[in-house]
Order: structure tokens, then sequence, then C-alpha cells
């Protein structure tokens, strides 16, 4: 015979029904809300994958952080399915706006090996610029090291979703060394990037808002 626990899932991917799993949470009972999480943890990928399943995941986390862990710990697991969701990778977006380093250092350190596929993807390079809104520039710096060789960082800029990633990853960096370095491998790259739709955007861009970058270009043409 079902219970409730068998339908909290279908619930939960519900817009109207997910309200009766939050009235459930709201009783304060231990024992329902570990059930509750329990459950969430078991079908993490079923709920985050759903355009509401995902809204629902982010609310039970809001409305208890302290007691999350395990369903934070397995939303960690799948991290890197999860980005390439087109709902899931709103659940990562979620926990990197936290700023909170108990969810951005472990996701960057599993994200960090998948890094150059993940920035050519549609919904997970979305993600990776949350990043680079939102970490800091300790927690930045795999990310940098990820894509400092010249093949890597090559791939990623000619992308058409990369090269988003790319101009964020330069224009919140605080580091002027890095700054400077990522620009010279822009200007490196500038016969390919321009004959790319988006390569002569990003060029004008830099040109223009970083004399760094104009006198990289200079020194090269000279």
């Amino acid at each position: 015979m079902n219970t409730i626990s068998d339908f909290i899932p279908l619930f939960l991917n519900d817009l109207n029904a997910a309200h009766i799993i939050f009235k459930l949470l709201l009783l304060n009972n231990v024992e329902i809300n570990k059930e509750i999480y329990d459950i969430v943890q078991k079908n993490i990928l079923e709920i985050a994958k759903h355009k509401h399943g995902c809204c629902s995941i982010q609310k039970i986390l809001e409305y208890d952080k302290d007691n999350t862990e395990n369903l934070v710990a397995e939303i960690f697991k799948f991290s890197v399915v999860l980005l390439k969701e087109q709902f899931g990778n709103f659940l990562i977006h979620y926990l990197i706006t936290y700023k909170d380093k108990k969810y951005t250092k472990p996701l960057v350190n599993l994200i960090k090996p998948h890094f150059v596929e993940l920035c050519q993807q549609k919904y997970s390079s979305s993600a990776i610029e949350k990043f680079f809104e939102n970490c800091s520039e300790e927690e930045k710096d795999p990310f940098y090291y990820a894509i400092s060789e010249i093949q890597n960082f090559k791939q990623v800029i000619l992308n058409k979703f990369g090269n988003y990633v790319i101009q964020k990853m330069i224009d919140r960096t605080q580091n002027q060394r890095i700054k400077v370095y990522f620009l010279g491998m822009v200007a490196s790259l500038s016969e390919l990037l321009i004959q790319e739709p988006f390569g002569k955007q990003i060029f004008g861009k830099f040109y223009k808002i970083y004399p760094e970058f104009r006198n990289i270009v200079r020194a090269n043409n000279s």
C-alpha cells in the first residue's frame, strides 16, 4: 500500500502539490522532516531535473540550512550532471549565490576536472559564469589553472557558449596579473577570434575597456 512518502517526489515536481510537503515541514516534526529530506536525497536527480522540482529543493534548503547536510552532499555528488541539465543547473546556481565556502569550495573542486567541457555547454556555462560573479579569487584559482593552457583556452574562447565564460572571468577577476595573462592569450588568438561571429565583438570590447589589452595588441603588431 502506498503512503504519502511514496508520492513525495511527484508532489515536489508539481507546482500545487508541493505546498503539501512545505506544510508538513512547517509542523517542525523532526521525524517527518528527516523522512522528507531522506526521500528527496534518494530521488535527487528525478526532482532536481524537473522544472518545479528544482525550485522545491531550493525552498527546502532555504527552510532548513542546518539539517540538510546530507541532501546538499547528494547535490554535490551529482553536481556535474545537474550543471548540464536545463533546470538542474539552477540548483547549482542557488548554492553558488550563497557565497558560502561550505558550498562553493566543494563545488569548485568537483567541477575543476570537467571545467573546459562545462564551459562549452549551454546550461553549465551559465552556472560557471555565476562562479566568477560570486566566488573569491582564492576559490577561482583552480578554474584559472584549468584554463591556463593555450589549447584549453582556445577551445573555450572559440566556443559560442565558452566565450561568455572567458569574458566574465576577465571582467570579474581582481587579480591584475591574472587579467593581463588572459588578455594576452586573447590577443594571441585574435586572428582566429575575429573569424567567429562573436569574435569581433569580444575583441572590440576588450580593446575599448582594457588599456592592458590595447598595449598588448599594439606590441604584437609593432
